[in-house]
């Protein structure tokens, strides 16, 4: 658990740039005078706005409690205690008011660097407390209407910057003043154009449908007990079905369709008892079944599924009891068994459409209930945990692909400005992601971390990659660590066939030393196809800078802490890296690995196929 300074540091991050923000327009207000106040009582501003904050605060803390509560006594009491419970309940209820910094005092531990504090719970209040600060700030603030118009006015200034430069600090200064102006309800029209211009969307997943094929494509072979009665008929036997299931894309602009084939044969064999008659039979049906699979980003649902069955059988034999006229029974079974033959073709087969659309069902229900289980505890419940759930998915699917196409923007980031440019996809699997996806979902998954080198360590190992020596803790050399800046922890810049990857921290310790100064260390890679797939190889040294030191003289600690973050990243951006290929889970694990073949960068996207 960090320290109250510490923690305070991490919890003003946000509150940063609004203050430089605000500090432009101080200045011009002073040398124009103090603002002229109007007689009489002056009313309370965003007073509607502090009811709805102050309660949208009380139902996340309801939200938290539950949870917790749901946890051991003694887990919950640390929490209660760490997170100074009383206090944020106070300020929850109706008739208690309090100042902005003392909401800004009550907020800190939840903005530490606190294993657990990236679950949803913790981050619903989280966000309601800083949503809770901004109407406070305005409310207390007799200039604050003028500063916001200030700040309005200058707007499209910062968002000719950011055209200009979607690198620099435009982007966290608009992203910033975008998520207050929706917070006060304030400018409207601005944020929704802002919002449509700059916040699209900035993944698109393209999967084909011989990739989804080959994973669902299987050979049927089964042997099933026959129990049935036709005309009167009580039959029992034995059906064998050979066949194959297959799947097929299905075009939707709305979710993904994908349906299952069933195409194959079951030859039977049964035994007829009628009365005193006996019919031995042997049967043909040809078998074809379907079933249609939805996926959208709440996960797969299914319709029930469907046959078609033709039956051709053949009557093999009949007899009657050994008795007195068993010849004539037999005569007058044969004579009506031939004339209903037809007919009893026309009912097996419909009752071999039922069992076939039932076990069509049983066989696709364990791979639903698989791949829902998964999509939820892998990917839904992974990603909320640190918001970086992707804030719209939309499903599509043509003859040829299923498509996702994903937003992934908090309130304070901006996205992609346009559609993705056209990507001549010739790929089984491909994704085509913008600059923003890369870093508005590396904020929210390291944004505030810290990485120790045990545990740079422990992960290169867990992920089956070599790790370098200078990445190996020892004895002899002192344990080193970076804490992730909040805003922007990992980079990524495209350059024609050049890409620049980096990371950015705002804290490094090594032994006993600390600095806590703002470095962002990157490398530029080449981009090359080969016969194997693609290379990377890195343009010149690692580049180790200091953004709000820039054209300043550095001082020993930070030269110190510079070239020993060269030293570590250079092991970690190597010199080449070559795909090695991607080996595929589950059912798709018999296709062996996927190859990285394709890549095309524009517009500051990116995209990758793989065959």
């Amino acid at each position: 658990m960090l320290n109250s300074k510490r923690s305070l540091a991490a919890f003003s991050v946000y509150f940063l740039l609004t203050a430089c923000i605000e500090l432009q327009t101080t200045a011009a207000e002073s040398a124009a005078g103090p603002p002229v106040q109007p007689v009489g009582t002056r009313p309370r501003p965003y007073a509607s706005q502090e009811t709805a904050a102050q309660r949208r605060l009380h139902d996340a803390v309801h939200r938290l409690d539950t949870f917790l509560q749901r946890g051991a006594t003694a887990n919950r009491t640390s929490w209660q205690r760490y997170l100074q419970w009383e206090r944020i309940k106070q300020y929850s209820h109706d008739g208690e008011r309090p100042t902005a910094p003392e909401l800004q005092q009550v907020g800190i531990p939840f903005f530490a660097d606190h294993r657990g504090l990236e679950l949803a719970p913790f981050a619903d209040v989280r966000e309601s407390l800083r949503s809770y600060y901004d109407v406070l700030q305005a409310a207390d603030d007799p200039d604050f209407n003028t500063k916001l118009e200030r700040q309005t006015q200058e707007f499209p200034h910062l968002l000719q910057q950011y055209t200009e430069n979607p690198h620099g600090p435009a982007a966290d200064q608009i992203g910033v003043q975008l998520a207050r102006f929706e917070r006060l309800g304030t400018s409207p029209k601005l944020v929704a154009q802002t919002r449509a211009t700059h916040v699209q969307p900035n993944l698109r997943v393209f999967a084909s449908n011989a990739f989804i094929a080959s994973g669902l494509t299987m050979p049927i072979d089964d042997t099933q007990h026959i129990h049935d009665v036709i005309l009167g008929t009580r039959i029992h036997g034995w059906g064998h079905t050979v066949g194959q299931l297959t799947a097929q894309l299905e075009p939707c602009d709305t979710h993904a369709r994908i349906r299952l084939l069933l195409h194959g044969q079951t030859q039977s064999t049964a035994v007829g008892h009628n009365g005193p008659v006996v019919i031995n039979s042997q049967g043909l049906t040809h078998v074809h079944g379907n079933k249609l699979i939805c996926v959208d980003a709440s996960g797969l649902t299914s319709a029930p599924a469907c046959a078609e069955c033709s039956t051709q059988s053949t009557i093999c034999g009949i007899a009657a009891k050994r008795k007195l006229g068993h010849k004539i029974v037999e005569r007058i079974a044969w004579k009506q068994a031939s004339s209903q033959k037809s007919k009893a073709e026309s009912i097996a087969s419909r009752h071999a459409e039922s069992r076939v659309a039932q076990g069509l069902d049983t066989r696709s229900a364990n791979f639903l209930s698989e791949a829902n289980a998964r999509y939820e505890t892998k990917f839904r419940q992974a990603l909320s945990r640190r918001r970086a759930l992707p804030q719209q998915m939309d499903f599509r699917t043509t003859n040829d692909y299923l498509q996702v196409t994903a937003l992934h923007a908090l309130p304070e980031q901006l996205a992609a400005s346009g559609p993705a440019p056209q990507f001549t996809n010739q790929s089984d699997v491909a994704l085509q992601f913008h600059e923003s996806f890369v870093t508005n979902l590396g904020e929210a998954m390291l944004g505030g971390v810290k990485l120790t080198d045990q545990r740079l360590y422990e992960l290169l190992v867990e992920n089956k990659q070599p790790v370098p020596e200078e990445l190996k803790p020892s004895d002899e050399s002192d344990p080193w660590s970076i804490t992730f800046a909040r805003q922007r922890p990992v980079t990524m810049k495209t350059e024609g066939t050049r890409l620049r990857l980096g990371i950015r921290g705002q804290k490094f310790t090594r032994g006993d030393q600390v600095l806590e100064r703002l470095m962002e260390i990157s490398a530029v890679y080449d981009l090359q196809s080969t016969g194997d797939g693609v290379k990377l190889t890195r343009v010149g040294e690692i580049d180790v800078d200091f953004p709000d030191r820039e054209g300043q003289r550095l001082g020993v600690s930070e030269v110190t802490f510079r070239t020993l973050m060269r030293t570590k990243f250079s092991a970690l951006f190597k010199e080449e890296i070559n795909g090695q290929g991607i080996d595929l889970p589950g059912r798709w694990e018999q296709r062996g690995k996927m190859r990285l073949r394709e890549i095309q960068s524009q517009d500051r996207w990116l995209a990758l196929g793989w065959k």
